[in-house]
């Protein structure tokens, strides 16, 4: 199968916002942004944040093949933060070869967890449905030995 890597490589800050659950009955907007007033809110709500996540999930729904390029600080947030999903559900997994797979999948692994903060290998998003068993078989094996932290 011969494709390029990435039709759009987006690079950029990568970063973790935090979103505020409001219980029901919360004051409108005017009242939220009173100055001085202070809101009793529920848990927070973490997602990835910045314009390499955001750009880059966009265009995939839009069916454009990305890759993103961004790097985590070294903070307490950062490390406890990994990269999960990487592996391409549109094309390498449901048309690609078993081999075509298999370097997908150390391809992922060696761009997102080459650092050792830790990866959690997965399709980008989900695996299809015309997605053969040899090649969901391929990708869990390849990672299993390809794939060892700290070896």
């Amino acid at each position: 199968m011969s494709r390029p890597q990435a039709d759009v490589v987006v690079a950029g800050h990568t970063c973790l916002d935090l979103i505020p659950t409001f219980p029901s009955g919360a004051p409108g907007l005017q009242g939220l942004l009173a100055p001085g007033k202070l809101i009793d809110v529920g848990r927070l709500v973490a997602a990835t944040g910045g314009a390499v996540p955001n750009t880059g999930v966009a265009l995939h729904r839009l069916g454009v093949r990305a890759r993103l390029v961004g790097k985590l600080g070294d903070d307490v947030i950062a490390r406890a933060l990994c990269f999960h999903g990487g592996i391409d559900n549109q094309r390498v997994l449901p048309f690609g070869t078993p081999e075509e797979v298999r370097q997908e999948v150390r391809r992922a692994i060696d761009a997102l967890a080459g650092d050792g903060t830790g990866y959690i290998l997965a399709p980008c998003h989900n695996l299809q449905a015309v997605t053969p068993v040899e090649s969901i078989v391929a990708m869990y094996d390849e990672a299993w030995r390809y794939g060892k932290l700290g070896t």
